[in-house]
C-alpha cells in the first residue's frame, strides 16, 4: 500500500492530448516499427515528448517502436535518454548528428542524404560542400532550387551558409537561382543594398517555403507574424521548425 499517510488531495484532471505529427514513422522489413524525431535545442521535457509518442504508437498498432532522436542543434547534447520513476522506467536512443558518418551520407546517391550531411562529421567541410553544390547543378531545374534552399538552411545550422552562397556564384547554377520566384528578388534585393549574398538568400523567404512545405499555404496571420518579426526572431523560428508540430505552435 503506502507508507505515508494523506496531507493533501491534488485536483487532477486528465485533459484531451492535442494532436501532434512525429516526425518520421515507419515500418522495417523485420516487421519494427521505427520513429525517428529530429530536435534543434535542449528540451528539458524530451523523454516527457517521446514516452508520450511511444504510448500514441502503442495505442494505434499495438506495438512499442524503435525511437531515436536525431539532434541537430548548435548547443552541445544535453538531454537525458530516460524518464523514470518508482516502478517506471522509459528509455530511447538519442544521437548528436555530428556523430554520425557524413563521408557515408556524402556518399549515397540520393541528394536528400547529401544534403544531410552538411550536419554530419565530415574530414573537410569545404571540399564536401563544393561536391554537393556540383551535384545539385546536376539536378532538374525544379529539384534544382528546392535542394539549394534546403541546403541554405541545414549549412545555417552549422554556420557555413556564406560559404554555400560563394560556391553557388561558382558553378553554373546561379541563373537558374536567380530565376526562383522566392530566393531570386531577394537575392537581387539585398545586391541593390549593397549586403553579402548569404543575407541576399532572404531567410523571411526561405522560412515561408518551409512552413508551406510543413503545414500548407502560408495563412495571413502567420504572414503578418513573420514580417514583424526581427532578422534574429526568423533565425530562430527557423531553428525552432524543427520541434514544432503545428503552426501555432512555432508561434508561441
Amino acid at each position: 500500500m503506502t507508507s505515508g499517510t494523506v496531507v493533501q488531495w491534488l485536483d487532477v484532471e486528465v485533459s484531451e492530448v492535442h494532436s501532434r505529427k512525429m516526425d518520421l514513422v515507419c515500418r522495417l522489413s523485420d516487421t519494427s516499427i521505427l520513429h525517428i524525431e529530429f530536435q534543434s535545442r535542449n528540451d528539458p521535457d524530451m523523454a516527457l515528448r517521446m514516452a508520450e509518442y511511444m504510448l500514441a504508437v502503442y495505442r494505434q498498432y499495438r506495438e512499442f517502436p524503435k525511437q531515436v532522436v536525431l539532434y541537430v542543434g548548435h548547443a552541445g547534447l544535453n538531454m537525458p535518454p530516460l524518464l523514470a520513476g518508482r516502478k517506471f522506467s522509459f528509455e530511447f536512443d538519442i544521437l548528436d548528428v555530428r556523430d554520425l558518418d557524413g563521408e557515408m551520407l556524402m556518399a549515397s546517391a540520393d541528394v536528400g542524404d547529401n544534403v544531410l550531411a552538411v550536419l554530419a562529421r565530415l574530414s573537410d567541410p569545404e571540399a564536401s560542400l563544393r561536391q554537393l553544390v556540383r551535384r545539385i547543378a546536376g539536378l532538374p531545374s525544379g529539384d534544382r532550387s528546392a535542394a539549394v534552399a534546403e541546403l541554405m538552411i541545414l549549412a545555417n545550422l552549422r554556420g557555413l551558409e556564406k560559404l554555400v552562397e560563394q560556391e553557388i556564384t561558382n558553378v553554373p547554377i546561379l541563373e537558374d537561382i536567380m530565376e526562383h520566384n522566392v530566393i531570386g528578388p531577394e537575392i537581387r534585393k539585398r545586391e541593390a543594398l549593397g549586403e553579402a549574398r548569404g543575407e541576399a538568400m532572404g531567410k523571411t523567404k526561405l522560412l515561408r517555403r518551409q512552413i508551406a512545405r510543413l503545414f500548407g499555404p502560408v495563412p495571413a496571420w502567420a504572414d503578418k507574424r513573420l514580417a514583424a518579426k526581427s532578422q534574429s526572431e526568423i533565425e530562430e523560428l527557423g531553428l525552432r521548425i524543427f520541434d514544432v508540430k503545428t503552426l501555432e505552435e512555432l508561434f508561441q
